[in-house]
């Protein structure tokens, strides 16, 4: 929890803005699910962004093990919750860094698809059972590195297609079954190897922006 309250109250502080500052404001659609970000700058070509997603993931995975066929199907929901640093060094290219944390967890059923022999014995689905686990990514923050594409549109509108190249780092499950199946060293590698493909995670997004600039006290 340390790392989600930090990075949220950094967040928090990017956001508030200073006399005649510009706050950018957009909304996103991507890999990451859809979002919002709002940012200010820090200095010329450097702004500070704070950003949210809504993240979903499916699985859906066929792993065979020790003869027993298996069928993995689960969902993970998430919000994440990102603070990033922008280098815009021309008017349209913008480089990005920053971290990102996760906000949710998901569950992961793991079935026999039809009966197994072992050790000479033929053993029904039914005796098999299933399993059911819990399935949680690092509260740490995951670094992000990323570049995006910057097209005015009408006054201080603009689109930005972004992609990126998030580190989830490798989730941690919970596991409970019933039947023969059970939470073992063996279920866990198979569980690993189903999720590394997100290991290293592409985020593409597509950003519509508007600019606001505050009015000047006198």
């Amino acid at each position: 929890m340390r790392g989600i309250l930090l990075l949220l109250t950094a967040g928090l502080l990017t956001v508030l803005p200073t006399r005649g500052q510009t706050v950018r404001l957009g909304a996103t659609m991507g890999s990451g699910g859809p979002g919002a970000e709002v940012s200010v700058p820090l200095a010329d070509g450097l702004r500070a962004r704070a950003a949210g997603r809504f993240w979903t993931w499916q699985i859906r995975h066929h792993p065979d093990l020790g003869g027993v066929p298996l069928v993995l199907d689960g969902e993970i929901s998430s919000g994440m919750a990102g603070v990033l640093l922008d280098f815009a060094p021309r008017d349209r290219w913008q480089f990005s860094a920053g971290l990102w944390t996760f906000l949710g967890e998901g569950t992961i059923q793991m079935s026999p698809t039809a009966s197994a022999e072992i050790a000479g014995l033929v053993i029904s689905q039914e005796e098999l059972g299933d399993a059911r686990f819990k399935a949680r990514f690092p509260e740490r923050p995951a670094p992000y590195l990323g570049a995006g594409l910057r097209q005015g549109l009408w006054r201080r509108l603009a689109l930005t297609v972004e992609g990126g190249l998030l580190y989830t780092g490798r989730p941690h499950f919970e596991g409970a079954a019933h039947g023969r199946l059970g939470p073992t060293e063996a279920w866990q590698e198979v569980l690993n190897d189903s999720f590394s493909s997100i290991r290293w995670y592409p985020l593409l997004s597509l950003g519509l922006y508007v600019d606001l600039k505050p009015p000047a006290h006198e």
